[in-house]
């Protein structure tokens, strides 16, 4: 990356890390150690209000309902430790000091009186994506015993002539290990680390794979909505470190969102683009996206 626009990017980082700590880390920093008023609260929405409610919880590791939103938004806040299953919620929300037992009541009761009023502030401070995926396109990569008696061509999307990394001779090793999200018609999505500590994720055709039959593996659900990117951004298929860059997608470029997907502490948005005139797949910086309704 240019310095120029890797110094444009870590700009719009440190903006949005400044501006948007609820998708960062705390929506309320200090609510666990300050009394809020109802006028800071008023000026929420009451949707995220839920969630500031539902943040003094986590604080002390709280078990949300699998799968619930706020299960998904505060599994990817770094900060949220979930505690043993043999502690229950009951004795987790007994821990609540004071101030935090006070800021509970009160924002049950702004949310109430919002209710009550028919008015749920949808102008005021809502959240801002953590990550860009949901309960049905969010990938999972799962290590399994792929069986091939032949290295196998690796491209970046599910067909013969979308781009394939490592100019033109992606290929991985079922002798090495094998990360798998799932079918994409005839094309099996997986993830595989390279000598140099970097990894690359990518299509492999069913007919490499010789015990396609004994795994059990789903098919992969996309989103596929249109989505923009807010500043010019590398497209890599490695995850882990970003070292394997496909292209550059253009700040005007209409990309098609597929899922997200977060790695070592970093939140991706997957996407299908064209660059140079070939179909390819990978990862951009989940910040830097912008997904359309």
């Amino acid at each position: 990356m240019k310095k120029g626009m890797m110094a444009l990017v870590l700009c719009l980082l440190l903006v949005f890390a400044a501006t948007a700590s609820a998708s960062n880390f705390y929506l309320i920093e200090d609510s666990n150690t300050r009394r809020l008023t109802e006028d800071e609260l008023r000026e929420w929405q009451y949707e995220a209000l839920g969630y500031v409610l539902n943040e003094i919880y986590a604080r002390h590791g709280y078990h949300f309902e699998s799968g619930s939103s706020y299960a998904r938004y505060f599994v990817t806040q770094e900060w949220y430790r979930e505690r043993p299953q043999n502690i229950r919620n009951s004795e987790i929300l007994a821990e609540l000091s004071p101030i935090e037992k006070s800021n509970e009541r009160l924002i049950k009761r702004v949310r109430a009186d919002m209710l009550s009023e028919g008015d749920e502030n949808l102008e005021g401070r809502g959240l801002l994506p953590v990550e860009y995926s949901s309960e049905e396109s969010g990938m999972e990569f799962k290590l399994m015993d792929v069986q091939s008696y032949r290295v196998m061509n690796v491209f970046s999307g599910p067909s013969n002539y979308s781009y394939r990394g490592a100019n033109g001779r992606a290929m991985a090793s079922s002798n090495g290990q094998i990360w798998v999200c799932g079918w994409d018609g005839d094309w099996l999505l997986i993830m595989y680390d390279m000598n140099n500590g970097a990894s690359r994720v990518g299509y492999v055709n069913k007919k490499f794979i010789d015990n396609r039959s004994k795994l059990d593996i789903p098919k992969v659900q996309f989103e596929h909505r249109k989505a923009t990117l807010r500043v010019d951004s590398e497209l890599t298929d490695d995850p882990k470190k970003a070292e394997n860059v496909i292209g550059v997608i253009r700040a005007e470029q209409t990309v098609s969102y597929l899922g997200g997907y977060r790695c070592q502490g970093r939140n991706w948005a997957y996407v299908e683009a064209y660059v140079d005139g070939k179909m390819a797949r990978g990862f951009v910086a989940a910040e830097l996206i912008q997904v359309k309704d």
